[in-house]
């Protein structure tokens, strides 16, 4: 909700050009951490939240025009971050507007990374045709990667990895 926070005044001046409805989807206890939830923060710009289950993620992703995935690159707790919200957001037809994780760079050409969210949701306002190019391109690749053999085998180079004997200090 840092993210967020930090967002919330740039998208409110968006919103003097352009209605603007953000849905949060997250776990319930996080609802009390974000007081601008389930408010109008201006005439155009009306704020929601729902809790989190796979069924409401659902509903949100067929229901919204773009996912908004805000995100700080130099924060050492984003490094681990796995690229799950682009590849989810992809596969549900939507395009991702993303701060630019390094997990998130295996889809540079099938969404939006940048530090300022706002000029990628103009980008997808101003650009629709290559929107939906770049939707249907993020959609083949989570397709040929995130396979369950692939992940698969990913999961098990790691733990690999992890049990290989190092050697003791002397």
């Amino acid at each position: 909700f840092k993210y967020l926070a930090d967002l919330l005044p740039s998208l409110k001046t968006f919103s003097q050009q352009q209605n603007c409805q953000l849905t949060i989807v997250s776990s319930p206890e996080l609802k009390d951490k974000a007081p601008m939830v389930d408010k109008r923060l201006s005439a155009r710009f009306v704020t929601r939240f729902i809790a989190w289950s796979f069924q409401s993620q659902r509903e949100a992703l067929a229901d919204c025009d773009l996912v908004l995935i805000p995100g700080d690159p130099a924060d050492p707790r984003k490094s681990g971050a796995s690229s799950n919200r682009i590849a989810e957001t992809l596969q549900a037809g939507r395009f991702p507007v993303a701060a630019a994780l390094g997990s998130y760079l295996p889809y540079e050409q099938a969404s939006w990374l940048g530090k300022d969210l706002i000029a990628g949701i103009e980008f997808a306002l101003s650009q629709p045709q290559e929107v939906l190019a770049r939707v249907r391109r993020g959609q083949e690749l989570v397709k040929t990667t995130v396979k369950p053999s692939i992940v698969g085998k990913q999961w098990l180079a790691l733990f690999e990895r992890l049990t290989e004997k190092k050697p003791k200090p002397v």
